[in-house]
């Protein structure tokens, strides 16, 4: 429980050096770690996996071993050296070109942010992007708040789009390479306990898992076939149009040959029923107007 304490009263110290006292916060972080280290020395854990009591060295440096917070380290240091060399600015500068009005600057401001987004990390992108937005909205006397929280956005959607483009996916790889098999796990007991907590929510007092009565579904309904008279009335009812549809076919053909159309028809439309069964080209709207 101490160790909890402990834990807890450091995270908050940490927050709120990084936000009243404007302290590095790599300054901030490190001390944070070296204090639960010193502690730990003083608690240490009695095996692997003892969590009530302090951290070993062990265990408080393993995470810059890891693969993901050294990619991290290594994109900052490449979007770094863009920044030193002027290389960012000059190609910000040409991807953002000349807007005709605020819509077409946001649009400007997204689209490149997204773009370095997926190649390097989101983090240091919004933030050498920053400086450049507001030089070139000032330049065009556009208002950069109508700019910021578009540039935020793009770069979010922009880094999860491939595996480097934020740290969270990183961090997520790593742990899914360590083990997959946890990994999973803890996934499925959170759903499970999220769903179960819902359940309680609607009924309280519900004993049975309602999923065990979907074993008997099979028992609760039929499907029920369609008559020849059924399909010619849906295919005359169709609004008539000269164009063909996405096969090819006019409406007014298929409303035409509707008597010979409707026996061919009404048998593929049954036996699919029957067998549970849908033909490909059905699903890919090859024939829209007589699936629909």
């Amino acid at each position: 429980m101490l160790s909890i304490l402990l834990t807890l009263g450091v995270v908050v110290a940490v927050i709120f050096g990084i936000m009243y006292f404007r302290s590095p916060a790599d300054i901030c972080l490190m001390g944070g770690l070296t204090v639960l280290l010193v502690a730990g020395a003083f608690d240490p854990p009695t095996g692997p996996d003892d969590q009530r009591h302090g951290l070993t060295v062990v265990q408080g440096l393993s995470g810059f071993a890891n693969p993901g917070v050294l990619t991290v380290a290594v994109l900052f240091i490449v979007a770094d050296g863009l920044q030193r060399t002027g290389a960012f600015a000059w190609m910000a500068m040409q991807l953002l070109g000349v807007p005709k009005g605020t819509r077409s600057a946001q649009f400007r401001t997204m689209a490149p942010a997204a773009l370095l987004s997926a190649f390097l990390n989101n983090t240091p992108v919004v933030a050498l992007m920053m400086p450049v937005v507001s030089d070139w909205s000032r330049k065009h006397r556009i208002s950069v708040s109508h700019l910021f929280m578009p540039l935020s956005y793009a770069a979010i959607l922009g880094g999860m789009c491939t595996l480097i483009g934020t740290s969270t996916t990183i961090v997520i790889n790593g742990k899914l390479e360590e083990d997959e098999r946890a990994l999973a796990n803890a996934a499925n007991e959170f759903f499970f306990t999220k769903i179960s907590g819902l359940r309680d929510r609607i009924n309280p007092d519900m004993i049975e898992d309602p999923l065990s009565k979907m074993e008997q579904a099979e028992s609760l309904f039929d499907f029920c076939g369609v008559g020849e008279e059924e399909v010619e009335a849906t295919i005359k009812s169709f609004p008539p149009k000269r164009t063909a549809g996405e096969d090819s076919i006019p409406m007014n053909v298929i409303k035409d040959a509707v008597e010979v159309l409707k026996v061919p028809l009404t048998r593929v439309i049954n036996s699919s029923f029957a067998q549970n069964h849908f033909p490909t080209s059905w699903k890919c709207a090859h024939i829209l107007p007589m699936l629909k």
